[in-house]
């Protein structure tokens, strides 16, 4: 399936899921980006929906932008990265899982190893699709944004398990997969984070159209990223501008 096919297939499936009217502006949107193409128009404002496959594109490089202006801002130069899975689960019970998955990691916080050297986090929703066994992993990439002296109260060798334990403790569920590693290279995974190909929504069209479906259902009125401690407050101006309306949010990532 090429380009032009994966996009007709995944306006398809939108035209049935979203409302009329927010359709009919991404419908506009396309347009008046084919017009910008052709040179018959100056600009395209742009419907600023998360699914408009021209939109979502400009909202990562912008969100690209502003996590770096946050991060560059702070007096901490030091970050954790958390990779944390969730259950594997079936399509009804998707948005469940996502639910459980944000509320155990607010109260790992609290935890006496994280409180202890955390100054604020990036948290980015993901879901993965596995199609051998027709399920969805959700699961979030965490950036730490730790204390400069936070060797001091953590060492990633010999706290590891714990935080693998805390993790399991509060989903109930053992053996999940959990991983923290120090990060040498803040943009490479902001990158990774934002604006690598594999994480574009359009992917999902190579499988049967309940999964774009239920991915769509599950994460509309879900925050894909999520600010806190020290760069919560440098994030309001954006997020009014941003996500003022329900259906301009966080651009949807898949793995």
């Amino acid at each position: 399936m090429n380009s032009n096919e994966k996009e007709e297939a995944l306006l398809n499936i939108l035209s049935e899921e979203l409302k009329s009217t927010v359709y009919s502006r991404i419908e506009t949107c396309l347009e008046s980006e084919e017009y910008l193409r052709k040179g018959r128009i100056k600009w395209n404002y742009g419907c600023g929906n998360r699914y408009c496959p021209v939109c979502s594109k400009k909202w990562k490089n912008r969100v690209v932008r502003n996590m770096n202006k946050k991060l560059e801002s702070t007096e901490y130069n030091n970050y954790l990265f958390m990779l944390l899975n969730g259950r594997n689960v079936t399509i009804d019970n998707l948005e469940k899982e996502i639910e459980s998955n944000n509320k155990a990691f607010t109260k790992m916080l609290g935890t006496k190893k994280i409180k202890a050297i955390t100054k604020g986090y990036i948290k980015v929703l993901e879901i993965a699709y596995k199609e051998e066994n027709k399920t969805f992993l959700p699961h979030l990439h965490v950036v730490l944004i730790v204390k400069n002296s936070y060797r001091k109260y953590f060492q990633i060798k010999s706290d590891k398990e714990e935080i693998k334990e805390s993790w399991r403790y509060l989903k109930k569920q053992k053996n999940l997969f959990v991983d923290i590693q120090s990060v040498r290279d803040i943009n490479k995974v902001i990158g990774y984070l934002t604006v690598s190909n594999k994480k574009r929504l359009i992917n999902l069209v190579e499988y049967e159209s309940d999964v774009i479906r239920a991915y769509i259902r599950a994460t509309r009125n879900k925050k894909i990223y999520t600010y806190g401690g020290v760069v919560s407050d440098k994030k309001k101006d954006f997020q009014k501008k941003d996500l003022a309306n329900k259906d301009v949010l966080n651009i949807t990532y898949i793995q």
